[in-house]
C-alpha cells in the first residue's frame, strides 16, 4: 500500500513535471532520481499501452507521490470516433485504482478547428471521469496561421503571423470548448545566434507570448501550465544551464504559472543533451543543472499557491531587451510605490486568496549572454513584513532608508510576500 492518497498527490501546488517518461526509467532508481530533482508530475509515453509496464509505472508513481497522466487513450481521440470511442471508465478500469492516476493525455498542438470536436470528446470524458484530466497542450504564439487553424503538422514552425489577436483567439477557442481547469502550451526561447558556442540570443517576443496565454487563463479562471525549454534539439536552440532554467521558470511564475513542465526529459536520440539518457535513464549533466531549480520551486510551492496572479509589468524595457516587451501591462499594483534600478526587470503581481496580503516576483531580465547582476531598491506603499525567497529560502528583508534592497544574479528571479 502506498502512503500517498489521490487527494494528496493531486493537491494544489506548483506542478513540476515532464513529458515523456521512457521505459528505461520504469524502475525504483529511475523514479527516485525523478523525484529527487523536485519533479512530481509526469505524462508517461512510450510503453504505456503495455499493461505490464503501465502497471509498474503507476505503482512506482503511487510510492513516490507522482501525479501521472497516461497516454494509452490518445488513439481513440479522433473525429471519426467522437460518438463511438470506448468509455474511458471501462477503458481504464484496470488501473483507475492507483492514487497517482490523474487522467489521460489527449494530444499535442492541434489547430483551432480540431479543438472544437476534441473539446466535445474531452467534455464527455470529464462527465464520466470526474476529477481526472483530459490533457491537451496548445501551440505556442510563434506558430503560424496555418498551424493555428490546422495543427502543428500544417507546416514547419516559423514565427507567427503579425496578428496578435490570432493567438489569443486560439487560446479562447480552447477555453470555450474545453470544460477544464487549465490551459497549457510550450515556449522555447533560448538560441545560439549561429550554432553552439556563438552569441546567446532570446526569442524576441518571449514575454508577450507568455502574456497572451496567461491573460486568457486569468479571464477564463484557468490554471496556466507551460513546457519550458529543456534541451537543444537542433543547431541553434541551446540546452539551458542552471541559471537559464531558473530564468525561464521565474518568467512563468510571474504570470501565475502553476505547471512547470519539461519537454522532454529525454531527447529523441542520444545525440542531443537531455536530463536522462534515452536508453539507460542515467542522469546526464542537464539533470544536475535543473535539479536545484526544481527543488527551489518545490520549496516555495506551498506559499506561492496561496496567491492569485493579477498580471505583470516590465521595467527598463528598451531595444536591447525586445523579449521583455508586453501588451496590457498590469498598472494597478499599489503595493510597490517605487522601483529604483538600472536593470531591466519583469515584475509579477499577486494578491492572497484571502485578500489579506500581496506578493510579487522580480526577475533579472538582462540578456542571459551578458551574465549581468541586477541591483534593485524597492519602496513599498506601506511598511509591512517583507519575506523574500531567494533560491527557495525565506529571508525577512528590512528596509534601509525606506528601501528594500534585492540583488539578483544573472538569470535569477525571486518570489516576495508582503504581509
Amino acid at each position: 500500500m502506498t502512503k500517498f492518497t489521490n487527494e494528496y498527490i493531486m493537491r494544489n501546488r506548483i506542478k513540476i513535471g515532464a513529458w515523456s517518461y521512457v521505459s528505461p526509467g520504469v524502475t525504483e532508481e529511475g523514479m527516485r532520481l525523478f523525484t529527487e530533482a523536485g519533479l512530481d508530475y509526469v505524462i508517461i509515453g512510450e510503453g504505456t499501452r503495455d499493461p505490464v509496464l503501465r502497471e509498474k509505472m503507476l505503482t512506482l508513481a503511487d510510492e513516490y507521490g507522482v501525479e501521472t497522466l497516461v497516454l494509452d487513450y490518445q488513439h481513440f481521440i479522433t473525429a471519426e470516433k467522437v460518438e463511438g470511442r470506448p468509455c474511458p471508465v471501462e477503458h481504464s478500469k484496470d488501473y483507475a485504482h492507483h492514487p497517482s492516476f490523474a487522467g489521460h493525455y489527449f494530444g499535442d498542438e492541434p489547430g483551432s478547428d480540431d479543438l472544437v470536436w476534441m473539446g466535445k470528446a474531452a467534455n464527455e470524458y470529464s462527465a464520466v471521469m470526474p476529477g481526472k484530466t483530459p490533457f491537451m497542450n496548445l501551440l505556442p504564439m510563434y506558430a503560424n496561421a496555418a498551424q493555428l487553424k490546422y495543427g502543428a503538422s500544417a507546416s514547419a514552425i516559423e514565427y507567427y503571423d503579425a496578428d496578435p489577436e490570432l493567438y489569443r483567439k486560439h487560446c479562447i477557442t480552447f477555453c470555450e470548448n474545453w470544460d477544464t481547469d487549465y490551459i497549457s502550451t510550450d515556449i522555447y526561447p533560448l538560441f545560439w545566434e549561429n550554432g553552439e558556442g556563438s552569441k546567446k540570443t532570446t526569442y524576441a517576443d518571449y514575454i508577450e507570448s507568455i502574456n497572451q496565454i496567461a491573460t486568457v487563463a486569468r479571464e477564463y479562471n484557468r490554471k496556466f501550465y507551460c513546457c519550458i525549454q529543456t534541451f537543444g534539439w537542433a543547431v541553434r536552440p541551446r540546452t539551458p544551464i542552471e541559471n537559464e532554467y531558473r530564468w525561464q521558470v521565474y518568467a512563468m511564475l510571474s504570470f501565475g504559472c502553476t505547471g512547470i513542465l519539461l519537454w522532454r526529459i529525454t531527447a529523441h536520440n542520444n545525440i542531443y543533451e537531455s536530463l536522462f539518457d534515452l536508453t539507460t535513464f542515467e542522469p546526464k549533466m542537464t539533470y544536475y543543472e535543473f535539479k536545484p531549480v526544481g527543488l527551489e520551486i518545490q520549496a516555495i510551492s506551498d506559499v506561492f499557491v496561496k496567491y492569485d496572479n493579477l498580471g505583470a509589468y516590465n521595467v527598463n524595457c528598451d531595444e536591447s531587451t525586445p523579449y521583455l516587451r508586453m501588451s496590457g501591462a498590469y498598472k494597478d499594483f499599489a503595493t510597490i510605490a517605487e522601483i529604483d534600478t538600472k536593470a531591466p526587470l519583469l515584475v509579477g503581481c499577486f494578491e492572497a486568496k484571502d485578500k489579506k496580503s500581496t506578493a510579487f516576483t522580480i526577475v533579472n531580465m538582462y540578456e542571459l549572454g551578458k551574465n549581468k547582476p541586477a541591483y534593485v531598491k524597492i519602496k513599498l506603499a506601506e511598511n509591512k513584513k517583507v519575506t523574500a525567497y531567494p533560491y527557495g529560502k525565506p529571508i525577512v528583508v528590512t528596509p534601509v532608508d525606506g528601501y528594500y534592497q534585492i540583488n539578483l544574479a544573472w538569470g535569477q528571479g525571486v518570489f516576495v510576500t508582503v504581509e
